[in-house]
């Protein structure tokens, strides 16, 4: 966690929205009580009902308020990213990834079904979460290290990944969670054009 900055959202305009909007948006379909319409899965909703609208809906709400809460921690901590690479290219980073990992499901779920295995995916905007962690992995440097127990070393930073793999409650958050730090990493080295973009 970054100590030295500003507390709240000062400088990180995109992160405030973030966390109102996919928090916000996730208690209102609770309240709607309309959570599997955001479910995602291959049969049958895209193979046989043809659903396609899911893959649109699928990112945009966490459907139980734990993985809310938890997902609305991860990107407030990640507002330090924002402030180190400026809020419009924070903004078309998130934009990037969370369309890119938006594309990158179906074809997963589709590579899935050909071995016979049918994943439903969960709604949240894990991929985007797990893309900003990376991030955060990537710019922030450690500030501390703890030897725990005797059991390997640990950093302040460790939080956040242990926040990011307990919001994993299933194979779909799963792979969301891979393929947003995976398209990250893609992004930051340049092997997916996009690292310099400003919106």
């Amino acid at each position: 966690m970054i100590s030295s900055s500003p507390a709240g959202f000062t400088g990180a305009p995109w992160t405030k929205r973030l966390c109102l909007l996919f928090v916000s948006a996730s208690i209102l379909i609770s309240l709607l009580n309309i959570q599997p319409q955001f479910l995602l899965q291959w049969s049958p909703q895209l193979a046989e009902w043809q659903q396609w609208r899911r893959i649109l809906l699928n990112p945009l709400v966490w459907t139980n308020q734990g993985s809310a809460m938890i997902g609305g921690l991860l990107i407030y901590e990640c507002r330090g990213v924002e402030r180190q690479i400026g809020s419009r290219r924070f903004a078309t980073f998130v934009l990037e990834t969370g369309v890119l990992s938006m594309l990158a499901m179906p074809v997963l779920l589709a590579l899935l079904a050909l071995v016979g295995v049918n994943v439903p995916v969960q709604a949240g905007p894990q991929a985007i979460v797990a893309a900003l962690v990376s991030l955060y992995h990537s710019l922030v440097p450690n500030i501390y290290f703890v030897k725990l127990a005797g059991v390997g070393t640990w950093s302040d930073k460790s939080v956040m990944y242990f926040l990011l793999l307990a919001n994993c409650t299933s194979w779909g958050y799963f792979f969301k969670t891979t393929t947003g730090w995976v398209l990250a990493k893609l992004i930051y080295t340049d092997a997916i054009p996009g690292r310099l973009w400003a919106i």
